[in-house]
């Protein structure tokens, strides 16, 4: 306990005595300690508006702009929506990519890009049920009843999401 007691007295004297470093070069834990006064005084609001008003005399007028939209806009406006998986498979058949790049696009943002195992479910909706295809050495052949079934189940479907898709937008 007394030696306890003796680290904290020293440790007190040594930040009485030390000189403060500048804030932007403290460790985060320093930079947390040193802002805990001013964040049970202040709300969130003064706070940003304080950060504007402190970016304003350095001319970074769009700094203070972003400041105050990221306080004040919605959520949603900065949200990343997801590929679907059929989008995604249509960006990855244009562009001709292999696994090996799609997965190296996808690491990028793996919340905006589904996974390679999604994109490849989506590419088995494209081809007609397996019973209706006969695959020989020599040839392969579909049955022309089953193909059409396929496309027309496609083509509603497609049409069907992107009916829903405008009517949210519209709502």
């Amino acid at each position: 306990m007394l030696t306890s007691l003796c680290l904290t007295n020293q440790l007190e004297r040594y930040r009485e005595v030390a000189p403060s470093l500048d804030f932007t070069r403290s460790s985060e834990h320093s930079k947390r300690r040193k802002t805990e006064e001013v964040l049970a005084q202040l709300s969130s609001a003064e706070l940003v508006y304080a950060a504007q008003m402190n970016l304003r005399p350095e001319e970074k007028i769009d700094a203070s702009t972003g400041v105050k939209e990221v306080n004040f806009s919605t959520p949603n406006r900065y949200k990343v929506e997801e590929l679907s998986r059929e989008r995604a498979l249509s960006v990855l058949v244009e562009a001709k990519l292999t696994r090996h790049q799609y997965e190296v696009v996808r690491s990028e943002d793996k919340r905006r890009f589904p996974s390679y195992k999604n994109i490849q479910n989506a590419k088995k909706h494209c081809y007609p049920d397996r019973e209706a295809i006969t695959i020989t050495e020599t040839n392969a052949e579909v049955k022309l009843q089953e193909l059409l079934v396929h496309t027309v189940r496609r083509v509603v479907q497609i049409d069907v999401l992107q009916s829903l898709t405008e009517q949210n937008f519209s709502v």
